[in-house]
């Protein structure tokens, strides 16, 4: 199973967390403790991940924390799908020791919440603990949904070459990074100065449903010396940084991705018949061929089949998500938050598709409870802000962007808007000042918009 789609306490989440708790060396504080610490060991072998948190805490309390015991109340909260809370913990265990398998844990708790501004600086830093095939396993999926191109495909292939657990669901996303390289380097090359001879040759493989789109590879070797016929997906992706806009290249690229990406598929199909992996790409890949309904009844196929049917409302739900189906979203975000209710990356699912459906006043209800928290997500707080602002409710708007200020001080997206609210509320200092700090800030270009920008 994908693990950014995993519910939090799933068999799959626990073996894959398991091997990343940490031994906890406390010194002389241990002395008369290690009972409780046990418990909580204990307690997260056997799924009782609120429980280990309770005793993880209550331990805190008595002292300061260390690395290790913040890790591993992370672990706790994410496997109860606490990912902003999971974030703030292990973003304060990383200030106090580097630690491969808690910034995996960070990175895969952004990617949950699909903050990949976020994830993207924690993904290039792990890229030094490749040789770990426990943090190749945990970050992969974010590998795929914010990464570089390359990145999903370069992971899967080696957890694949190294045999790592479990199989089916590496192939199938070394199937799926294949096929979203295919698409990201045919895109470019759609833009691409001197491409005609290779979009006709895309093309007329399209038109006669044929898998060999390489009838142009002649003249890109022509175009292309360094180019040849023997090259893989890895070789050819170490050119880029040489060649990154070359035609030939991306074309190149755009074809032999594809073909992998149809090889593995193949093969999964032909390896691990009826595995709920395979049958969720295979509804990914009639989605990206335009055929939604077929897409759709894939997926509640999958639904029906209730043994297997763990993270699909959420698959569905994205479906919808992409084609702006706000309704049919949120109906499937509703439906996979009654099966995993502290599954935060649903409750966000539901928050969103409320804003978008312009219900303002139940998505003031819906967020009551997660902003009055005592540590408040920021996304959270960003939508409720959005909410009062749309309502012309503009001084609690500015109210929940304070709020944010205070728990997320370092997000350039709370300082923009509250810089927004101050110049249309006029308060052209203090809109001023918010402004300075976003400059100061701004490590990214895509900031979250506020409702008047939408």
């Amino acid at each position: 199973m994908d693990l950014r789609l995993a519910p939090p306490g799933s068999a799959v989440a626990r073996r894959t967390w398991q091997v990343l708790i940490l031994t906890i060396v406390l010194g002389e504080r241990l002395m008369g403790q290690t009972t409780d610490l046990h418990a909580a060991q204990r307690a997260l072998d056997r799924g009782d991940y609120k429980r280990a948190e309770e005793v993880y805490r209550t331990f805190m309390s008595s002292g300061p924390a260390s690395a290790e015991l913040l890790n591993n109340l992370g672990i706790a909260l994410h496997l109860q799908g606490k990912s902003s809370e999971a974030i703030a913990v292990l973003r304060r265990a990383l200030r106090l020791k580097e630690m491969p398998g808690t910034l995996a844990l960070l990175g895969l708790s952004y990617c949950r919440l699909r903050q990949f501004d976020d994830a993207v600086p924690i993904l290039e830093r792990a890229k030094r603990y490749f040789a770990d095939s426990n943090v190749l396993s945990v970050l992969g999926p974010c590998y795929l949904d914010a990464g570089e191109p390359m990145d999903g495909v370069l992971v899967y292939k080696e957890l694949v070459k190294r045999e790592i657990a479990p199989a089916d669901e590496n192939m199938v996303n070394l199937a799926r990074a294949n096929f979203r390289a295919s698409k990201h380097f045919l895109g470019l090359l759609e833009s691409a100065p001197g491409n005609k001879e290779y979009m006709g040759a895309i093309q007329a493989a399209r038109q006669n449903s044929s898998p060999d789109a390489r009838g142009a590879f002649a003249v890109a070797f022509r175009n292309a010396p360094y180019l040849r016929l023997d090259m893989g997906v890895e070789e050819l992706g170490k050119l880029l940084r040489k060649h990154p806009n070359d035609p030939a290249l991306l074309y190149m690229l755009g074809v032999v991705c594809g073909e992998e990406a149809m090889q593995n598929f193949l093969l999964c199909q032909s390896r691990y018949a009826g595995s709920v992996g395979v049958r969720r790409l295979h509804a990914e890949i009639l989605a990206s061929q335009g055929r939604h309904e077929e897409a759709v009844a894939e997926y509640e196929a999958l639904i029906r089949a209730s043994s297997t049917a763990s993270g699909v409302h959420y698959d569905l739900a994205m479906l919808y998500h992409k084609s702006g189906a706000w309704d049919k979203a949120l109906r499937e975000f509703e439906l996979e938050q009654l099966a995993h209710p502290e599954d935060e990356q649903a409750v966000a699912g539901i928050s969103e598709c409320l804003l978008r459906l312009e219900r303002y006043e139940a998505l003031n209800r819906h967020l009551k409870p997660i902003t009055a928290a005592k540590e408040p997500p920021e996304w959270a707080l960003l939508d409720a802000a959005s909410a009062a602002q749309a309502l012309g409710r503009l001084d609690d708007a500015i109210r929940y962007l304070r709020q944010a200020t205070l728990h997320y001080p370092d997000s350039p997206t709370v300082h923009y808007r509250l810089s927004r609210l101050y110049s249309l509320t006029g308060q052209p200092d203090l809109a001023r000042q918010e402004g300075a700090v976003f400059s100061r800030l701004k490590g990214y270009q895509d900031v979250r918009r506020g409702p008047e920008e939408r």
